[in-house]
């Protein structure tokens, strides 16, 4: 196939999510629509640079990068490993992500991964990182989706760390999580820096 700009942004935007529905192609690579998409996806995974697989039922074909495709994008290849316990939430982020692009005014340049960042931290402990990190107007803004309850001390110790790491930290939550709300409400009396939305406004 012959490889056009667009393909090279899809294969790194997958990469930097780890996989990526159709939709969520559709989105980050600004196809005008998503037949066009899936067709453009279909030549890539035909021509061995994409994977393309049903992990979960219930949800679509999700598409991740075979070691070619990441070669073509110049990081180092390496058995992409799909983990099921976190379809959903990774999933939800993706779903979620236009919202916050559209509301904040931030773009894809401006915008870093928890993959990305686990990627920097290289070998060794594995750190907390947000979902989806952001710079705007000289501040850095961390977007975390907790979409399960989670110990008390260490959602605590996730708040701290993003407070000292960032200016803004913007939580997500099912409305269902009550417990959880509450604790994120109540550290607003020592953090002025975070913001609590439910998931379903988003979703909305």
């Amino acid at each position: 196939m012959k490889l056009m700009e667009r393909d090279y942004i899809i294969l790194n935007m997958i990469y930097r999510f780890g996989f990526c529905f159709g939709r969520h192609v559709a989105f980050l690579a600004n196809f005008p629509s998503a037949r066009t998409c899936d067709r453009r996806l279909k030549l890539l995974v035909d021509n061995g640079y994409l994977f393309r697989k049903k992990v979960l039922y219930g949800l679509p074909y999700l598409y991740y990068l075979t070691k070619d495709g990441m070669r073509l994008i110049h990081v180092t290849p390496r058995n992409e490993t799909i983990r099921v316990d976190k379809i959903h939430h990774d999933m939800t982020v993706l779903d979620c992500l236009p919202y916050f692009i559209k509301h904040y005014g931030f773009t894809f340049d401006t915008m870093t991964t928890e993959r990305e960042l686990h990627c920097k931290d290289g070998f060794g402990v594995r750190q907390h990182h947000p979902d989806i990190v952001f710079q705007k107007d000289g501040e850095s803004f961390a977007i975390e989706f907790e979409l399960s309850k989670k110990a008390t001390v260490r959602l605590i110790h996730n708040i701290e760390q993003n407070y000292l790491n960032y200016d803004v930290q913007i939580w997500v939550i099912p409305a269902s999580q009550s417990s959880t709300w509450n604790i994120l409400t109540s550290s607003l009396e020592k953090y002025d820096s975070i913001e609590v939305m439910t998931l379903e406004s988003l979703l909305s």
